[in-house]
């Protein structure tokens, strides 16, 4: 899985190295992606201030979830897959179901 300057998420094939799927486009640069733990989704994040999941079997979009007043930066699942964490550049860090924030915390 790469995304790039552009804001393109692709899933690659590792043997032979080839793209198989595109899954979409945040509309700019895209800062980080992260598999969830029983690799059926993917979670993407970048400078448009979004974070959308993505379904990788039927490789198509889910949601775009979160309320962003600065670009996300980083996001990574919980072990058990049920939530997201992300990290802004306004130095918040937001806690997420699949479907709401549940936490959120700024440092000053």
């Amino acid at each position: 899985m790469t995304g790039d300057e552009e804001g393109t998420v692709r899933l690659w094939d590792r043997n032979p190295l080839r793209q198989v799927a595109l899954l979409g486009t945040h509309t700019s640069r895209i800062k980080c992606v992260a598999f969830s733990p029983d690799g059926r989704q993917v979670a993407s994040s970048g400078d448009d201030k979004a974070i959308r999941l993505w379904d990788v079997n039927r490789r198509r979009p889910i949601s775009t979830i979160g309320t962003h007043t600065a670009p996300v930066l980083s996001v990574a699942f919980s072990s058990d897959g049920k939530r997201l964490v992300s990290g802004e550049h306004d130095k918040s860090v937001r806690l997420y179901t699949r479907h709401r924030t549940l936490w959120g915390h700024r440092l000053d």
